[in-house]
């Protein structure tokens, strides 16, 4: 384990760091990757380190090395970590590979890494598609103030392709590696009651883990004339069903804990009658996956206010 700053230097790092790299204790301090490792690992391993800042989340990564006399695959995650509300540096832990030979391990992690990157990008578009939408549609914005909030969502849309060129290639480049939606295998509790839809209610249930995106859907959903509760997890969403009358989950497809696959298994297995939306940042060109038992629907982001009014109004209509 070792601890850098946000420049890429080593702070400090444990007795097994220093063993393995055959560091003495005075030259812990002020070296950079390019001291330990070779230009291709140095490189590898400064970019997961800025990714995982970046990211806000760890970041995984394999660089070779020959530290025990053979080149091995040591196995790095970059955890970033803050302190006083600041980003303040980065954390590597790692272990060394039995063989150096990984390559379809380094694709599969880079494929996940650019898969959350993806998500949290398409987190932020979904936001400011759907404002910009809102304001375009029920905002009635001066003729000015009109044309910047087009140009706004011609860049966003731009941006959104973008990050789908980004998805697209790294399939490619890791084909048959890249996580998938499937059907959740986790065990599912059984409640004492099942849950049942609420017919001919306009209630719908948001679950996302971010704040911006339940707050930006909650206003489009709103604005097309459905009552709206706003949940930041799939433990929560059970717990509002089990309350509340509820016609339509739309829920986020990747939440830390329970995912929206995990939520869909768990309201299959309860039975539920209430029709589950999953919002995903993660389409690309090999198309929507078989929907798994209990998902009505699969979406990806960022949702249009148009899109997100077919989809919900073919499911509940909203209020007369």
């Amino acid at each position: 384990m070792a601890v850098k700053d946000l420049a890429g230097v080593f702070v400090a790092a444990n007795r097994a760091f220093r063993r393995a790299a055959d560091l003495a204790d005075d030259r812990v301090t002020a070296l950079t990757n390019t001291d330990l490792f070779d230009d291709e690992a140095a490189r590898t391993l400064t970019v997961s380190e800025q990714l995982a800042v970046l990211a806000g989340h760890p970041v995984a990564c394999d660089v070779k090395v020959s530290w025990t006399g053979r080149v091995r695959t040591w196995r790095a995650v970059c955890t970033p970590w803050r302190d006083d509300n600041r980003w303040q540096g980065v954390l590597v832990t790692g272990t060394l590979a039995a063989r150096s030979d990984d390559a379809g391990r380094r694709l599969e992690t880079l494929a996940t890494s650019v898969g959350e990157l993806a998500h949290k990008f398409n987190n932020a578009l979904t936001t400011v598609v759907g404002l910009t939408d809102w304001h375009l549609v029920a905002g009635e914005p001066e003729p000015a103030l009109r044309t910047d909030l087009e140009k706004i969502r011609d860049a966003a849309s731009a941006a959104e392709r973008t990050a789908r060129e980004i998805q697209q290639l790294t399939r490619g480049a890791a084909e048959g590696l890249v996580m998938q939606p499937s059907a959740a295998t986790a065990a599912v509790e059984t409640a004492a009651q099942p849950l049942h839809g609420a017919p001919g209610a306009a209630c719908v249930l948001v679950v996302d883990d971010q704040a911006d995106v339940r707050s930006s859907l909650s206003v489009m959903l709103r604005t097309l004339g459905y009552d709206v509760r706003a949940v930041g997890s799939g433990t929560a969403a059970l717990d509002c069903l089990q309350r509340e009358r509820v016609a339509l989950v739309l829920s986020d497809l990747a939440m830390p804990g329970m995912d929206g696959l995990e939520l869909a298994a768990r309201l299959d297995a309860l039975e539920s009658t209430v029709p589950l939306i999953l919002l995903s940042g993660w389409t690309g060109s090999q198309g929507v996956p078989p929907l798994p038992p209990g998902v009505t629907r699969m979406i990806g982001k960022p949702i249009r206010m148009a899109q997100l009014r077919e989809a919900v109004s073919a499911l509940v209509p909203p209020r007369a």
